[in-house]
């Protein structure tokens, strides 16, 4: 064998090791990454008509939620609850866009308790199954009671218009005054014409 031969150097196992580990480490993590699938994104409440804490001046006719991503009408829960009310189911369809829906209320049954504290609360689910659940409240002014009139009572306009004509109006004249007048005359004047016809015939007669 020849002198360069003898010289070669050699690699020891035990230097080839933290290599090997290095490699297998980074495999094991490339193939963690591309196996686990990234973290779902919560779902949030973005906006709703009425707004939480909003005061309104007539009870609505329904309530729009608006959530960061898209959600289900046919698997979401939506209740009202008024003050000194239980909890009132609401039927909900889709809304205008996937990530809204639309709950319809019975205005007439709500505003018939005269609560002015609104709160509703909703279940959704998205459509990659992750649940939210939540609410929010808003006011409805009550309207203000008519001012009662100074009497106690209000008048109709027919009832107004039938009282009674002022004391210092004038009286249409009496017809029974009139007539009596007009008979007064009537004698009078008979009694004058008999009266010139007896000077009539008295004077026709002294000519005889």
């Amino acid at each position: 064998m020849s002198t360069a031969a003898r010289h070669l150097p050699t690699q020891s196992p035990l230097a080839t090791r933290p290599l090997m580990r290095a490699l297998a480490t980074g495999l094991a993590l490339t193939w963690l990454l591309a196996v686990i699938p990234p973290a779902a994104a919560h779902t949030d409440l973005t906006a709703s008509t009425p707004s939480a804490g909003a005061s309104l001046k007539r009870a609505p006719r329904e309530v729009t939620l608006t959530f960061s991503e898209q959600v289900s009408s046919a698997l979401s829960a939506v209740s009202l609850q008024v003050t000194g009310g239980r909890a009132v189911p609401l039927n909900v369809t889709p809304g205008p866009d996937p990530n809204t829906i639309v709950a319809a209320v019975d205005t007439d049954g709500a505003a018939a308790t005269g609560a002015t504290r609104w709160l509703v609360r909703y279940r959704v689910t998205s459509t990659d199954g992750h649940p939210i659940a939540g609410e929010l409240a808003f006011d409805v002014r009550k309207p203000p009671a008519p001012a009662p009139s100074p009497s106690g009572t209000s008048l109709s306009p027919t009832a107004e218009q039938s009282s009674p004509p002022p004391a210092d109006a004038a009286a249409p004249p009496d017809d029974s005054e009139s007539g009596t007048s007009i008979g007064v005359v009537s004698v009078l004047a008979a009694a004058l014409l008999a009266l010139l016809g007896i000077a009539a015939r008295r004077v026709w007669r002294s000519r005889a």
